[in-house]
């Protein structure tokens, strides 16, 4: 499924978690999958706020669902419209 990606839009969700298990905050985002290996996983070209940046997602095919037509809104109020993946993950911060 990993290699059925590329060139797929995700959006993924951040989600930064402290010492005490509680949410920090979360950013929303979107990218283009460019690249798929082991040794990097996912590397998607960035979309929206952040657009031309390289970003690395996990290559765990079951953390990514097909998503529904749509508008969504990425943070910083920009909008992508009919990604093709959907995914969340958890930053856990040091002390």
């Amino acid at each position: 499924m990993a290699r059925a990606m590329l060139g797929r839009t995700i959006i993924f969700r951040l989600n930064r978690i402290d010492a005490q298990d509680a949410l920090v905050d979360f950013e929303i985002q979107a990218g283009r999958v460019i690249r798929v290996n082991r040794a990097e996983g996912l590397v998607l070209e960035q979309i929206g706020q952040k657009a031309g940046e390289i970003t690395h997602l996990p290559l765990v095919p079951d953390a990514y669902a097909l998503v529904s037509p749509g508008v969504y809104t990425l943070s910083g109020n920009f909008h992508i419209e009919d990604p093709d993946f959907q995914a969340a993950f958890d930053i856990y911060m040091p002390n």
